[in-house]
């Protein structure tokens, strides 16, 4: 829904929507949200933590210790998904750096003698 607001700053009047004041004000769920990972890694370790309870409960039936199972296997599952999922994406931000960095020289290079160096010195290696 649009809610216009006007604001005043310098003597210039701007339109918000009430969808951008609500991504001021997210709290603490949106920033989770938003952090790359987070929210696979909470479904996989809740996922886990609540088979892995409900199987020691099956075979123990001490609901304590059962519970106790459960909250570790969670926080393991839950950390060691982040980990991996942190590890693959930076990985893959910096290879998509280092591409950036590769063709924006490119195209600084293309046309000109050095790109003809280069290519002379590729040729004979």
């Amino acid at each position: 829904m649009f809610t216009p607001r006007m604001s005043n700053s310098s003597d210039t009047h701007v339109i918000e929507s009430a969808s951008d004041e609500q991504e001021k004000h997210q709290g603490i769920v949106g920033r989770l949200a938003e952090t790359p990972c987070m929210r696979t890694s909470l479904l996989y370790g809740i996922g886990g933590g609540v088979v892995a309870g409900l199987g020691h409960f099956l075979f123990t039936s001490n609901v304590r210790k059962s519970a106790h199972f459960g909250f570790i296997s969670y926080m393991i599952g839950t950390l060691a998904t982040w980990s991996y999922c942190r590890y693959k994406w930076s990985e893959t931000r910096m290879r998509e750096r280092q591409m950036q960095y590769v063709l924006r020289n490119k195209l600084l290079v293309e046309g000109t003698e050095l790109e003809k160096e280069l290519n002379a010195h590729s040729e004979d290696a």
